[in-house]
Protein backbone atom coordinates (compact mmCIF):
# COMPACT_ATOMS: atom_id res chain seq x y z
CA UNK A 1 0.00 0.00 0.00
CA UNK A 2 1.37 3.38 -0.98
CA UNK A 3 1.40 6.11 1.65
CA UNK A 4 0.88 9.73 0.66
CA UNK A 5 3.01 12.24 2.57
CA UNK A 6 1.81 15.63 3.76
CA UNK A 7 4.03 18.58 4.64
CA UNK A 8 3.60 19.62 8.24
CA UNK A 9 5.40 22.93 8.03
CA UNK A 10 5.47 25.96 5.77
CA UNK A 11 2.64 28.01 4.39
CA UNK A 12 1.61 25.53 1.72
CA UNK A 13 0.11 22.18 2.63
CA UNK A 14 0.11 19.29 0.19
CA UNK A 15 -3.19 17.61 -0.53
CA UNK A 16 -3.56 13.95 -1.37
CA UNK A 17 -5.90 13.63 -4.40
CA UNK A 18 -7.36 10.37 -3.10
CA UNK A 19 -8.55 11.78 0.23
CA UNK A 20 -11.67 13.83 0.78
CA UNK A 21 -11.05 16.63 3.30
CA UNK A 22 -12.64 16.00 6.69
CA UNK A 23 -14.13 18.53 9.07
CA UNK A 24 -13.27 16.42 12.11
CA UNK A 25 -11.00 18.30 14.55
CA UNK A 26 -7.44 17.05 14.74
CA UNK A 27 -5.68 16.63 18.07
CA UNK A 28 -1.93 16.22 17.93
CA UNK A 29 -1.50 15.83 21.68
CA UNK A 30 -3.93 14.43 24.24
CA UNK A 31 -3.43 13.04 27.69
CA UNK A 32 -5.26 10.23 29.43
CA UNK A 33 -6.59 11.53 32.75
CA UNK A 34 -5.89 8.17 34.41
CA UNK A 35 -2.18 8.57 33.66
CA UNK A 36 -1.57 12.30 33.85
CA UNK A 37 -4.26 13.55 36.23
CA UNK A 38 -4.94 16.37 33.75
CA UNK A 39 -8.58 16.61 32.59
CA UNK A 40 -9.05 16.34 28.86
CA UNK A 41 -12.16 16.94 26.78
CA UNK A 42 -11.36 14.22 24.28
CA UNK A 43 -9.60 10.88 24.64
CA UNK A 44 -7.82 9.14 21.77
CA UNK A 45 -9.87 6.50 19.92
CA UNK A 46 -8.09 3.56 21.54
CA UNK A 47 -9.51 4.61 24.91
CA UNK A 48 -12.89 3.34 23.69
CA UNK A 49 -11.57 -0.20 23.18
CA UNK A 50 -12.17 -3.01 25.65
CA UNK A 51 -8.95 -4.96 26.18
CA UNK A 52 -8.02 -7.99 28.31
CA UNK A 53 -7.04 -7.48 31.93
CA UNK A 54 -4.09 -9.50 33.28
CA UNK A 55 -2.15 -9.90 36.48
CA UNK A 56 1.63 -10.22 36.29
CA UNK A 57 3.31 -12.32 38.98
CA UNK A 58 7.02 -11.77 39.53
CA UNK A 59 9.79 -12.03 42.10
CA UNK A 60 13.14 -10.35 42.64
CA UNK A 61 16.42 -12.22 42.99
CA UNK A 62 15.87 -12.46 46.74
CA UNK A 63 12.55 -14.23 46.20
CA UNK A 64 10.21 -11.41 47.25
CA UNK A 65 7.08 -11.74 45.13
CA UNK A 66 4.33 -9.41 43.99
CA UNK A 67 1.40 -9.31 41.59
CA UNK A 68 0.05 -6.34 39.71
CA UNK A 69 -2.76 -5.68 37.25
CA UNK A 70 -1.78 -4.78 33.69
CA UNK A 71 -3.61 -4.07 30.44
CA UNK A 72 -0.63 -3.15 28.25
CA UNK A 73 -0.01 -6.74 27.14
CA UNK A 74 -0.52 -8.37 23.77
CA UNK A 75 0.45 -11.49 21.82
CA UNK A 76 2.55 -10.43 18.82
CA UNK A 77 3.92 -13.61 17.19
CA UNK A 78 3.20 -17.32 16.75
CA UNK A 79 6.24 -18.84 15.01
CA UNK A 80 8.90 -19.91 15.51
CA UNK A 81 8.16 -18.95 19.14
CA UNK A 82 5.01 -17.42 20.60
CA UNK A 83 5.72 -13.96 21.95
CA UNK A 84 4.02 -11.35 24.12
CA UNK A 85 4.78 -7.65 24.36
CA UNK A 86 4.45 -6.05 27.79
CA UNK A 87 4.26 -2.38 28.71
CA UNK A 88 5.46 -2.09 32.31
CA UNK A 89 5.08 0.98 34.54
CA UNK A 90 8.63 1.98 35.45
CA UNK A 91 7.80 2.89 39.04
CA UNK A 92 6.29 -0.51 39.81
CA UNK A 93 7.90 -3.33 41.74
CA UNK A 94 6.85 -5.69 38.94
CA UNK A 95 8.92 -3.72 36.43
CA UNK A 96 11.97 -3.94 38.70
CA UNK A 97 11.46 -7.67 39.26
CA UNK A 98 11.10 -8.53 35.59
CA UNK A 99 14.08 -6.39 34.63
CA UNK A 100 16.16 -8.05 37.34
CA UNK A 101 15.22 -11.70 36.75
CA UNK A 102 14.00 -11.75 33.15
CA UNK A 103 10.90 -13.82 33.86
CA UNK A 104 7.29 -13.60 35.07
CA UNK A 105 3.94 -15.39 34.96
CA UNK A 106 1.10 -13.64 33.16
CA UNK A 107 -2.40 -14.52 34.40
CA UNK A 108 -5.63 -13.92 32.50
CA UNK A 109 -8.11 -12.59 35.04
CA UNK A 110 -11.80 -13.44 35.16
CA UNK A 111 -14.77 -11.18 35.89
CA UNK A 112 -14.87 -11.93 39.62
CA UNK A 113 -11.35 -10.51 39.90
CA UNK A 114 -12.63 -7.01 39.09
CA UNK A 115 -12.96 -6.45 42.85
CA UNK A 116 -9.17 -6.79 43.09
CA UNK A 117 -8.53 -3.65 41.03
CA UNK A 118 -7.58 -1.58 44.09
CA UNK A 119 -5.22 -4.22 45.47
CA UNK A 120 -3.56 -5.39 42.26
CA UNK A 121 -3.80 -2.23 40.18
CA UNK A 122 -3.62 0.69 42.58
CA UNK A 123 -1.30 -0.39 45.39
CA UNK A 124 2.39 -1.29 45.49
CA UNK A 125 3.96 -4.56 46.51
CA UNK A 126 6.50 -2.46 48.41
CA UNK A 127 3.76 -1.42 50.84
CA UNK A 128 1.56 -4.50 51.07
CA UNK A 129 1.93 -8.27 50.87
CA UNK A 130 -0.49 -8.84 48.02
CA UNK A 131 -0.49 -12.63 48.28
CA UNK A 132 -1.43 -12.44 51.95
CA UNK A 133 -4.11 -9.85 51.17
CA UNK A 134 -5.56 -12.04 48.41
CA UNK A 135 -5.89 -14.93 50.82
CA UNK A 136 -7.50 -12.70 53.45
CA UNK A 137 -10.05 -11.66 50.83
CA UNK A 138 -10.91 -15.31 50.21
CA UNK A 139 -9.00 -15.86 46.95
CA UNK A 140 -7.03 -19.08 46.75
CA UNK A 141 -3.40 -18.67 45.71
CA UNK A 142 -1.42 -21.52 44.17
CA UNK A 143 2.02 -21.78 42.58
CA UNK A 144 2.83 -22.13 38.89
CA UNK A 145 6.31 -22.03 37.39
CA UNK A 146 7.74 -21.08 40.78
CA UNK A 147 5.57 -17.99 41.26
CA UNK A 148 2.27 -17.34 43.10
CA UNK A 149 -0.87 -17.14 40.95
CA UNK A 150 -4.59 -16.88 41.49
CA UNK A 151 -5.86 -20.45 41.59
CA UNK A 152 -8.97 -19.51 39.62
CA UNK A 153 -7.26 -17.56 36.82
CA UNK A 154 -8.63 -18.23 33.34
CA UNK A 155 -5.12 -19.26 32.31
CA UNK A 156 -1.46 -18.64 33.10
CA UNK A 157 1.59 -18.20 30.86
CA UNK A 158 5.25 -18.41 31.78
CA UNK A 159 7.15 -15.56 30.14
CA UNK A 160 10.89 -15.15 29.54
CA UNK A 161 12.34 -11.79 28.51
CA UNK A 162 14.06 -11.91 25.10
CA UNK A 163 14.66 -8.24 24.29
CA UNK A 164 16.03 -5.04 25.71
CA UNK A 165 13.62 -2.79 27.61
CA UNK A 166 12.48 0.00 25.31
CA UNK A 167 11.90 3.38 27.01
CA UNK A 168 8.42 4.76 26.31
CA UNK A 169 7.92 7.46 28.92
CA UNK A 170 6.18 6.28 32.09
CA UNK A 171 6.28 2.69 30.77
CA UNK A 172 8.91 0.52 29.13
CA UNK A 173 8.17 -2.11 26.51
CA UNK A 174 9.72 -5.57 26.55
CA UNK A 175 9.26 -8.69 24.40
CA UNK A 176 8.88 -12.09 26.01
CA UNK A 177 8.80 -15.68 24.81
CA UNK A 178 5.74 -17.63 25.96
CA UNK A 179 7.65 -20.59 27.37
CA UNK A 180 4.67 -22.63 28.59
CA UNK A 181 1.05 -22.21 29.60
CA UNK A 182 -1.86 -23.81 31.43
CA UNK A 183 -5.61 -23.36 31.20
CA UNK A 184 -7.68 -22.75 34.31
CA UNK A 185 -10.14 -25.31 35.60
CA UNK A 186 -13.80 -24.35 35.80
CA UNK A 187 -15.64 -25.64 38.83
CA UNK A 188 -18.88 -26.10 36.96
CA UNK A 189 -19.82 -26.22 33.29
CA UNK A 190 -22.01 -23.14 33.61
CA UNK A 191 -19.29 -20.92 35.01
CA UNK A 192 -17.98 -19.79 31.62
CA UNK A 193 -21.03 -17.65 30.92
CA UNK A 194 -20.89 -16.14 34.39
CA UNK A 195 -17.89 -15.39 36.60
CA UNK A 196 -15.32 -17.46 34.71
CA UNK A 197 -15.51 -15.20 31.64
CA UNK A 198 -12.27 -13.26 30.99
CA UNK A 199 -12.12 -9.75 32.44
CA UNK A 200 -11.96 -6.77 30.06
CA UNK A 201 -11.37 -3.07 30.63
CA UNK A 202 -14.87 -2.33 29.33
CA UNK A 203 -16.30 -4.19 32.33
CA UNK A 204 -14.06 -2.23 34.70
CA UNK A 205 -15.20 1.08 33.17
CA UNK A 206 -18.89 0.14 33.11
CA UNK A 207 -18.82 -0.93 36.75
CA UNK A 208 -16.89 2.01 38.15
CA UNK A 209 -13.51 0.36 38.77
CA UNK A 210 -11.75 2.71 36.34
Amino acid sequence: MALHGTRLCGTARATCPCVTPSNRPSRLVTRLPALSGIPDDELPPYAMLSTPVYSLSSANSAGKTTMNMITYASPIALRPQRKYALGLYVQSMSYQNVKETGRAVLQILQVRHAQLTQLLGKSSGRDVDKVAQLQQLGFAVSEEYGLPVLADAVGVMELRVVSEFIPAGDHEVVLCDVVSWKHGQQEEAGDAAAGFAPLYTGYLRDNGYL
